[in-house]
């Protein structure tokens, strides 16, 4: 259901300008709306990075009822745990690393943004690839 929700944010981003070549975006006539497709995206990123975090929470509630030692079961729970974690901070970051919220997808908005390499190491730290792979 989430990546159905992710596929139709996507969608949308793309009909407003999203992926557009910048000569072609400053020729189209309106309905061309990079603030509102940017919009979308980031919605959408975040809507991916919770459908992830839950995916791999089902498969391993799937390996809880399979395992029998307890070791087993108490590191399941710690890399349930942890990931939960790890990826809903993620998710959070791409919401408020710009103050305000809105400068996010329109950066002809007064205010301030987090240095692009904070949000993009946490992404590659939560994604589990190092750069350079």
């Amino acid at each position: 259901m989430l990546l159905f929700i992710y596929t139709v944010l996507i969608t949308l981003a793309i009909k407003h300008g999203f992926e557009r070549h910048l000569d072609e975006l400053l020729t189209e006539p309106p309905p061309v709306n990079v603030p509102l497709a940017m919009e979308y995206v980031l919605i959408g990123e975040v809507v991916a990075i919770v459908g992830c975090s839950l995916s791999k929470t089902s498969f391993a509630f799937t390996l809880l009822r399979i395992v029998v030692e307890k070791w087993q079961k108490v590191l399941l729970w710690f890399i349930i745990v942890s990931m939960n974690i790890v990826m809903e901070l993620c998710a959070v970051i791409f919401i408020v690393k710009c103050h305000p919220v809105a400068k996010n997808w329109d950066t002809t908005l007064p205010g301030k943004c987090w240095p692009i390499e904070t949000a993009t190491s946490y992404a590659i730290f939560a994604g589990g690839e190092s750069p350079g792979t």
